[in-house]
């Protein structure tokens, strides 16, 4: 699954520039509160930038259903749509309304990932081999608590199964974020007017040779740690642990 990220594109600029086939001359974002941390724990509901075929807009991590009954119910269906896994995010109540017409993409720096071997996790920072940012798969969805008012945006992270290199990392469940090799798989996903088995087409584990991968400190596991720190992705060696089997 994906419960963890980096995010450390400095500058809204950036952002635009990167995603400027998706945004074909839409608002752009402000640069206040633009979100840089090298660790983001999904349990924490952050508000990360996606683009949209509206945009680029905030919205916290965690998706809230449209049909949720009130801000007690939202905190706590919340804490358990991080992720939308993509063989059934057409059926899941959760999901199947923002898999229809409400996608977006977020572009991130890198995750986090844990391998386990010989009763110990080990934490593996997963990041594209040429530095780009990372495209992910997100559905999305506008709440409105009718109590107040308010309207929260939210999404969560669509997965796939593991494809090689990943399965080696994240060797207990076998899945990875859902990553678009290409530009033209972005515009795909974010276009509302696509058919369902289009949008499913897409739903596939990206190539093993987009990514890169390697270990860094237990520290990324420590939720009481700073882990907002250039130390957190940083390459950590353990003598004891076997190389990866799909290393490209």
């Amino acid at each position: 699954m994906c419960y963890s990220l980096a995010f450390l594109a400095h500058k809204a600029a950036i952002y635009e520039k990167r995603y400027a086939h998706l945004l074909q001359g839409k608002t752009p974002v402000s640069e206040q509160a633009w979100p840089v941390s090298y660790f983001l724990s999904g349990f924490s509901h952050p508000l990360l930038p996606l683009v949209t075929d509206k945009g680029i807009a905030f919205y916290r991590w965690g998706l809230i259903p449209t049909w949720t009954k009130d801000a007690a119910a939202a905190a706590s269906l919340s804490k358990h749509t991080l992720n939308a896994v993509g063989e059934t995010m057409f059926s899941k109540p959760s999901f199947r309304d923002a898999a229809k017409k409400q996608r977006g993409v977020l572009g991130i720096s890198g995750f986090f990932e844990w391998r386990e071997w010989a009763g110990q996790k080990y934490p593996y920072f997963v990041h594209a081999k040429n530095n780009d940012l990372l495209s992910l798969a997100c559905l999305t969805s506008v709440w409105t608590d009718v109590t107040t008012g308010e309207e929260t945006q939210s999404f969560c992270i669509v997965t796939t199964p593991a494809n090689a290199m990943m399965s080696d990392i994240h060797n207990t469940r076998h899945r990875m974020p859902l990553i678009f090799s290409d530009k033209q798989e972005e515009e795909s996903w974010i276009n509302s007017k696509i058919l369902p088995e289009k949008v499913n087409a897409l739903a596939k584990p990206c190539p093993e040779d987009l990514l890169s991968a390697h270990t860094v400190s237990k520290q990324a596991g420590n939720a009481r740690a700073n882990r907002n720190a250039p130390d957190t992705i940083l390459e950590t060696q353990y003598p004891e642990l076997p190389p990866l089997n799909n290393i490209i």
